[in-house]
């Protein structure tokens, strides 16, 4: 059986003009992995130089766009908002279901606020609903890791604990 190979050395030399020889093993693996929030989280321009270093730096916060970007139900939208004056909330998050099976989350957070620190406790409290974690049960039978607040909503100390350990990472140096 024979083939016809007259074209093979000219594709072979067209190919190696357009790619370039192959990058030495160590050029590749020093090379910048870039990071991005998953399609399905959206945060507001002022905020994106701050969730690319926690991507970049923060195991926690990986984690948690890992596990909120697996969920093709829930979209984010996280946005700054003018800090609240004479008020005990630092961020918030309202969940908004729909009948399409859709979840919007919004997420506020205040200006001149502790931003990694809150956006890791907001997203820990995503990550929580994405994995279906029953607040009102736990704050029931585990009161020292869920509590309800008066205006109905939960504080958990994994969002807490979340918050604290994206701070730590990301100021690692």
């Amino acid at each position: 059986m024979s083939r016809d190979v007259r074209g093979v050395g000219f594709i072979s030399l067209v190919l190696f003009a357009l790619v370039g020889s192959p990058a030495p093993a160590a050029a590749v693996e020093e090379a910048p992995v870039l990071v991005a929030l998953p399609p399905t989280i959206q945060v507001e321009t002022l905020l994106r130089s701050v969730t690319t270093r926690m991507l970049e730096k923060s195991p926690t916060f990986k984690r948690q766009c890992d596990v909120i970007g697996a969920s093709s139900a829930v979209v984010v939208k996280v946005r700054v908002v003018p800090a609240p004056r004479n008020s005990f909330t630092r961020a918030t998050t309202t969940f908004r279901r729909y009948t399409s099976g859709i979840t919007v989350v919004d997420v506020e957070i205040p200006a001149a606020s502790k931003l990694v620190e809150l956006l890791a406790h907001e997203f820990e409290h995503i990550a929580e609903y994405v994995e279906g974690v029953d607040l009102k049960t736990m704050a029931r039978r585990r009161p020292e890791e869920a509590f309800q607040l008066r205006d109905g909503s939960f504080e958990t100390s994994r969002a807490v604990q979340a918050g604290r350990a994206a701070v730590q990472e990301v100021e690692r140096k």
